[in-house]
């Protein structure tokens, strides 16, 4: 395993401090825990995949989350979690310890909370580079040190607004894949894979434009497009069924049902009558 850390030489200024950093390349199943850290924790993973868990002190409940390249995660003070390499594929990361009023800043400017303590970086990846020049370079000075560390900042900043820019034409590509395809069998990987984000990104920018998963609004789509070809044309349900990509009536008819409280065949007839008066 390889491991190197440095220690900043000056700790004097109220607004920002960089306390140490460095740079590990972990073996497989390697695990860091912290029980209570005194600053704040930034790591940055370059290669491999492990997970992140943080332990809620009220409830004690754990969230794990998932961690593979270009990816950042923010320990903040007082927290109990612990960092894990995967088994086959352990992850290289640097980090970087600060404290200070203004790193407070620093984490708005990178959106990164309590609640949201994961950062995906986009291309150009500078946060990388930067964090990179800062673990490469020994003992800084203070004023190069400082600079470094806002520039990394604002690399966060930019990468945050691509995000928001990239999110909505990532919803878009996925509704026009879902309704396009309303005639097939459509999962969720399917969809994901089509506009190159991993099923759980995708489930996360779902539930942030509709509150409501995937899966839910493919399902839901394919109903509502039964209904109408319920109601507008003289095709069987089972012909309808397999119209809108379901592979058995039986599948079918359950889903209808669960998804209006009737089944199709009932359905049609209840609409039908109140058409005729």
């Amino acid at each position: 395993m390889i491991y190197s850390h440095y220690h900043s030489s000056n700790l004097s200024n109220n607004d920002f401090n960089v306390v140490q950093y460095g740079k590990r390349e972990c073996v497989p199943k390697f695990c860091v825990y912290h029980k209570s850290c005194e600053n704040y924790l930034f790591h940055y993973v370059y290669s491999g995949k492990g997970t992140f868990c943080v332990k809620n002190p009220l409830n004690g409940n754990v969230k794990e989350y998932t961690l593979s390249a270009n990816q950042a995660f923010i320990i903040y003070p007082g927290q109990e979690v612990w960092y894990t390499s995967d088994k086959s594929d352990p992850f290289f990361y640097r980090w970087i310890e600060f404290f200070g009023d203004k790193a407070i800043d620093f984490l708005r400017t990178a959106n990164l909370t309590l609640e949201n303590p994961i950062h995906t970086a986009t291309e150009p990846y500078d946060c990388g580079r930067i964090l990179t020049e800062i673990t490469e370079s020994g003992v800084l000075s203070p004023m190069r040190l400082t600079g470094l560390f806002w520039m990394m900042a604002d690399s966060l900043a930019k990468d945050n607004t691509r995000i928001s820019d990239n999110v909505s034409v990532i919803f878009n590509d996925a509704l026009k894949y879902i309704h396009a395809n309303v005639h097939n069998h459509t999962t969720v990987e399917e969809v994901a894979s089509n506009v190159g984000v991993s099923r759980g990104y995708l489930s996360k920018i779902f539930s942030r434009f509709i509150n409501q998963s995937p899966k839910q609004y493919i399902i839901t789509y394919h109903i509502n497009e039964a209904k109408s070809l319920l109601l507008g044309t003289a095709m069987t349900v089972s012909e309808i069924g397999f119209a809108v990509g379901f592979e058995n009536i039986s599948d079918f008819t359950r889903t209808f049902k669960r998804i209006t409280g009737l089944t199709p065949s009932d359905f049609k007839n209840i609409h039908t009558q109140k058409d005729n008066g």
